[in-house]
């Protein structure tokens, strides 16, 4: 009886350990997405697009009401130009974007005039969303001048209309 005993509270245990576990990793979310050379000066990517390595980013969480800075990170991409910031808390009432802080590349610098630099994300597990991840959507930064073949690839793309070297 008492060998019966001492395997029941192991086995309750290891499922408390389990739970906290689980529940500590629902409370982790993974912001995450890309940087890209914008080789055509668009916005979008294009054929002619590359990933940016080493290109810094910043996820920067505010209070709605105060506009107080209430979580600042930044991190690096990787070799494809994707970025990763864990979070460890909950930011459901506040704002959060991620930001682009610098160029991984001296040829591909450019922040393109009157377009959004910033990907607002919801930083919360109260929110419907299941999974860890949160993808913030793609950011770039641009060449100083377009590539020579931007008019082809975007005719191509049906970006352009089909008369437009008419």
């Amino acid at each position: 009886m008492a060998k019966n005993y001492g395997v029941a509270v192991l086995l309750a245990a290891a499922l408390c350990l389990v739970g906290a576990v689980y529940c500590h990793d629902q409370e982790r979310l993974v912001v995450e997405g890309p940087v890209f050379c914008d080789t055509c000066r668009v916005d979008f990517m294009t054929p002619l697009s590359y990933d940016l390595k080493d290109a810094k980013v910043k996820l920067e969480c505010r209070n709605r009401t105060t506009n107080v800075v209430t979580l600042t990170m930044e991190t690096k991409t990787d070799e494809s130009g994707w970025y990763k910031i864990e979070v460890d808390s909950d930011h459901e009432e506040e704002l959060c974007e991620v930001s682009l802080v610098e160029s991984g590349d001296p040829k591909c610098g450019e922040l393109l005039k009157g377009m959004v630099h910033k990907a607002r994300i919801s930083l919360t597990n109260r929110n419907g969303i299941t999974q860890a991840a949160r993808f913030a959507g793609s950011l770039s930064y641009a060449t100083k001048e377009s590539h020579a073949n931007c008019a082809k690839v975007l005719l191509e793309m049906g970006v352009l209309p089909p008369d437009f070297y008419n």
